[in-house]
């Protein structure tokens, strides 16, 4: 006779849970294993985001000496500009005093002529070498604008990388790896008793949920969900509820 005949119904079923913990003991290790898996693939993708924002911040780090030489370059050409412009003004200062010395003197008219047309040509420089300062402004403004709009750039790179580096450290749990409770992974973790008080306890949350608030008085489903010596449910914050076993609490 088999060891099945040779049992009793109640040895059966006895056997039939020890058969059914140790399934759940071994899903609940499998679980376990996947959720470090999971874990460790949100970390393996958590550094490499942060690397690629190294790289791309230490990239765009690299171009600022350029830009600031370009603009210290645009700074100087804008300054020469600006010294030229001032001596071309004093040339001309000089020159108009000389054309307004000679009406002073009563000098011939020829004389006075000359001197009219050196004013003249020394205004015609003053004019060219102010043009050329107003785009010599106008280059520096340029390579300054583009010098900080870069800057702005990298200091907004360096708080990703900073972030991204904050959330390696601290990765928190892989998103989607949540548990009904501490311990418990889903529904096949509990026994078939607890598992039925889990089913009654959602449906009675359910119609719960879908009628107005109301104050109720201390009892039914309120003691259920108080008593710590049976199958308790915590609501979070967000609204989430995990269920405890007895066993648990």
């Amino acid at each position: 006779m088999s060891d099945e005949v040779a049992m009793t119904p109640d040895q059966m079923r006895q056997r039939t849970d020890q058969l059914n913990a140790s399934v759940r003991e071994r899903n609940k290790a499998l679980r376990a294993d996947a959720r470090e898996a999971r874990q460790l693939a949100w970390v393996a993708q958590l550094t490499e985001q942060a690397e690629c924002v190294r790289a791309e911040y230490e990239g765009a780090k690299r171009r600022l000496p350029a830009l600031k030489k370009e603009e210290n370059a645009a700074l100087a050409a804008r300054d020469a500009a600006a010294a030229r412009v001032r001596a071309e003004e004093d040339a001309l200062a000089l020159r108009r005093s000389e054309r307004a010395a000679l009406k002073a003197d009563l000098t011939p008219g020829d004389e006075q002529e000359k001197a009219a047309e050196r004013v003249k040509t020394r205004e015609g420089v003053v004019a060219d070498v102010k043009a050329a300062l107003g785009k010599a402004e106008g280059k520096y403004a340029e390579a300054r604008e583009k010098h900080a709009a870069w800057r702005s750039e990298v200091d907004e790179l360096y708080r990703d990388l900073a972030e991204a580096e904050r959330a390696v450290r601290n990765p928190g749990t892989a998103p989607g790896d949540q548990e009904i409770a501490p311990g418990v992974d889903g529904i096949n973790d509990m026994d078939e008793d607890t598992c039925r008080l889990f089913g009654l306890l959602m449906m009675s949350m359910a119609a719960t949920a879908q009628r107005s608030p109301e104050p109720s008085p201390r009892g039914g489903l309120d003691d259920v969900l108080h008593d710590s010596t049976r199958f308790r449910a915590i609501r979070t914050g967000n609204h989430n509820i995990h269920v405890i076993p007895p066993a648990m609490h």
